[in-house]
């Protein structure tokens, strides 16, 4: 009997157990309504300008350690550093989206994308500007490893954006084969007098942890052999 339980597992191959993180963040500036307040009656005399960029980190990266892959995708409406008219109904979005799966080994990311976007008030009335923040994020993980993880972050810093301290950061994580999202829309104000700039440094990060071993499953030759040796044993007991 012990013969046939070593002949059964002494040769072995090995197939691949895949783990995957993926995560998502998206952010919105829309502008709702320009009002002023210095003269009501004159309206929006198109007179503030915005004007910004929008870029991806370039230490931004992925390590992929063994078997794997990683498809991050960035997008993002483009800001032009020449001051441009701001329309009324302006609106900002900026997005990202990583994908890594590991077959066998292990992948490491961090990615990064920011946007500045500049507002300026070249008139000599103050403006009160209605707009809304809207974020998502979403983060998956598709394993049982103890190291693995994906976190997502999504933050509004800068000046003069009628945030407490300026400033507002919200992230979502996922540890060992669960998932996490986040959601939100935020109606803000703000003011810019005349000369006044109000400055948006907006930031989306996504960092990501996975890895694959290979799991041993009996080998071909080694079932064929066990087969071969309980054939006999079977032959007899049925004569």
């Amino acid at each position: 009997m012990s013969l046939l339980t070593l002949s059964g597992f002494s040769m072995q191959e090995s197939e691949a157990s895949a783990a995957t993180y993926t995560g998502a963040a998206d952010l919105s500036i829309t502008i709702t309504s320009i009002i002023n307040e210095s003269n009501p009656g004159a309206g929006y005399g198109n007179d503030l300008f915005y004007s910004g960029l929008i870029a991806q980190d370039p230490l931004s990266e992925s390590i992929i350690d063994g078997e794997g892959e990683v498809t991050p995708t960035f997008s993002g409406d483009p800001l032009l550093e020449n001051p441009t008219v701001l329309p009324v109904n302006f609106s900002f979005n900026q997005g990202m989206k990583i994908a890594g799966n590991a077959i066998d080994g292990s992948i490491d990311s961090y990615y990064f994308g920011f946007a500045d976007l500049i507002l300026e008030n070249t008139s000599e009335d103050t403006y009160k500007i209605n707009y809304s923040v809207d974020y998502s994020l979403s983060v998956i993980t598709t394993t049982s490893s103890n190291l693995d993880f994906s976190e997502a972050t999504v933050s509004i810093s800068g000046e003069n954006l009628g945030l407490p301290n300026d400033y507002a950061e919200v992230y979502s994580n996922a540890l060992i084969a669960v998932s996490d999202e986040l959601s939100d829309k935020n109606e803000l104000v703000l003011t810019l007098v005349s000369g006044e700039d109000a400055a948006f440094f907006s930031a989306l990060e996504f960092s990501g942890y996975a890895e694959a071993s290979p799991v041993p499953v009996p080998g071909a030759l080694g079932l064929l052999l066990t087969a071969l040796l309980v054939l006999p044993r079977f032959y007899k007991t049925k004569k």
